[in-house]
């Protein structure tokens, strides 16, 4: 993952050109994700568009579920922030007070 603005990791709304062993979506080193977009399939509970991108929410939708330290939503989407203070973290990856992952504000 890369890591940008303070610990924030990078990420794009553009589709992937690649993916990692894990099956994380990238491109240009950043990962692929789709702010609203509905999941269609799952891998290791993480919801995946029909075009490859990581299903988010950044609306502050309320966290319903974890899997794995992760917090999802009731659409089955992965609670993000792009504002909110990174106070730790969860197998590595930067989280908020709330339980949201930090991430930028996905580029086009």
């Amino acid at each position: 993952m890369v890591y940008v603005n303070g610990g924030r990791i990078k990420t794009t709304t553009a589709l992937p050109t690649a993916n990692a062993p894990n099956a994380i979506p990238f491109k240009d080193g950043a990962i692929c994700v789709g702010p609203g977009v509905a999941p269609r399939s799952w891998l290791a509970g993480i919801g995946y568009g029909t075009n490859g991108r990581i299903c988010i929410d950044t609306t502050g939708l309320a966290i319903t579920a974890y899997l794995g330290g992760l917090g999802f939503t009731s659409t089955g989407a992965l609670a993000c922030d792009t504002t909110g203070a990174v106070v730790g973290s969860v197998r590595g990856i930067p989280m908020t007070a709330q339980g949201r992952i930090c991430i930028e504000t996905p580029t086009p």
